[in-house]
This record gives C-alpha cells, structure tokens and sequence, in this order.
C-alpha cells in the first residue's frame, strides 16, 4: 500500500511539472504578444524557456516512467506473494486431505476393535449342611471399541499384582520389572489387536512430523488434535508402550512420542505404580 501511494505521488509530481512546463512558455508567450513583430526577442525568450522547460519536461517524463516501472514491479510481487499463498492453501489442502483419511481410517480401526475375555464374579452360600462355599460364577465378555482398552489395562494390572505379592519386600526396581512384564505378557496375549493399533497410530504421527507439506510450527497442532482424541487409558497404554517396548518396529513412535510429549499428563489411577 505504502508503495502504491509513492507511486501515486510521483505521478502527480510528473503531471504538475509537465504542466508548468508547457503553461509557463505559453504563458509568457501571449502575456508578451505584442512583441509579435520582434523575432530576436522571442529567439531569446524561446532560448531561456528551453533552457528552464525542456528539463522540466524531461525530468517530467523520467518520473512518469520511474513510476510505471515502479508499479509494475509492484503488481508483479503482489502477483507473486498471491501465487506462494494459493500453492500454500493448496499444500495445506493436500496435507489436511491426507490427514483426515488416515485419522478417519485410525478411528475406523478403534470402532472396529473387540476383545474376549473372561469375567470371574464370586459369591458365597450354604451347602446342604449349612456350610458357608464360595461359588465363581464365570462368564465370557466382549468388549468393543476404546473399552478393550480397559480390559487390557486391568489385565495388566492382575499380572502386575500378582507378580508383586509374590515377594512383598520387592525393591522398587524390581517393581518397574514386575510392571515391564506384565505389560509385555498381556501385549503378546492381544498382539493383534495392541500391535494393529499402535502401527495405525504410529502411521497418523509420522505422516504429520514428517510431511512437507505444512510448516514446522503447524505440526503441534494437528498432532494435538490425535492427542486430545485419546482416551486416558490410551495414554497410559502407550507410555508402557514406549517404556517397555524396544522393538525397532515402533522406533519412530517412541523418538516422536517423546518430541511432542504424547504421554504427558497421565492419570495416576491408572498407572501401576
């Protein structure tokens, strides 16, 4: 804007000496005509005047051509400043189509997930000689969606508490190994399952870190939008997850888990520790 205006002003400045260049010789001219008859006086006035106007007029059209030069160049960045913002709505286009089919796709595999497990219920009645029997009733469920989480989750647990009763004086090192092989046990027991999930998972959060399509500040804030679409459980899930499993399949999850802190905040209710 600022450089449109100096072209404005330019011009008119070009304008107002090309007009003083012609009205002042015009001026002097018919202000002088009875002096028709006296062609020396008029070859010296012609003279002074040419000397006074013609470098007006020239310095007149030196700006006129400065200034549409000047505008041109402007026209041309406001073109190519136009052009770098339509390919980069275009590029975050592109990106953003891509993100919302592998996270529609994600989310599609978390509905589509179930687990079987088996739930013990204990109770207690007399027998026939009025004796007090525990009875376990037991029966198969199938969890669906984000609830087999919840299932995974205390079924580690069970393993965690089982392993840790067996020595009450257990060091809290041998703890954090309790907690490490429970989790890893009940992740071979559903590997299907934990190991479609975190590759899905992994997939969304590479496809963003590493896409060139968006800037680096804009990264955090479509992988907060994967974030925020966790559920507790799924946090902690995934903290054991990059804790305890080393394989080098899931390398890449657990170097961007910690880039962009995607096991921060976990509840402690649900930690085994």
């Amino acid at each position: 804007m600022k450089n449109v205006t100096t072209v404005s002003i330019l011009t008119v400045i070009a304008f107002i000496l090309g007009v003083i260049g012609i009205v002042i010789p015009l001026t002097v001219y018919f202000t002088n005509i009875q002096y028709k008859t006296d062609n020396s006086y008029f070859g010296n006035i012609g003279d002074w005047f040419g000397g006074i106007a013609g470098p007006i007029l020239s310095f007149s059209s030196f700006l006129i051509v400065y200034a549409a030069l000047r505008l041109q160049s402007i026209e041309s960045k406001e073109q190519k400043e136009e052009s770098q913002i339509q390919q980069r709505l275009s590029s975050v286009k592109r990106f953003e189509d891509s993100f919302s089919f592998l996270f529609a796709q994600f989310n599609q595999q978390l509905k589509s997930m179930s687990i079987v497990h088996i739930q013990h219920t204990e109770r207690f009645r007399d027998d026939a000689d009025g004796k007090l029997v525990k009875i376990i009733d037991t029966r198969t469920m199938e969890s669906e969606g984000r609830r087999c989480f919840y299932v995974i989750i205390k079924l580690i647990k069970e393993k965690y508490n089982q392993a840790v009763n067996l020595d009450n004086e257990k060091q809290p090192n041998d703890k954090d190994k309790c907690c490490c092989d429970a989790f890893l046990e009940v992740y071979k027991d559903e590997e299907v399952l934990l190991n479609l999930y975190f590759r899905f998972f992994q997939q969304v959060i590479v496809y963003v870190d590493h896409s060139e399509l968006i800037s680096e500040k804009e990264k955090p804030f479509y992988i907060n939008l994967v974030k925020s679409n966790m559920s507790i459980i799924e946090n902690v899930l995934l903290h054991y997850h990059c804790e305890y499993h080393t394989e080098d399949e899931f390398k890449e999850l657990r170097k961007l888990a910690e880039k962009y802190n995607l096991t921060s905040d976990l509840n402690e209710r649900f930690l085994l520790q």
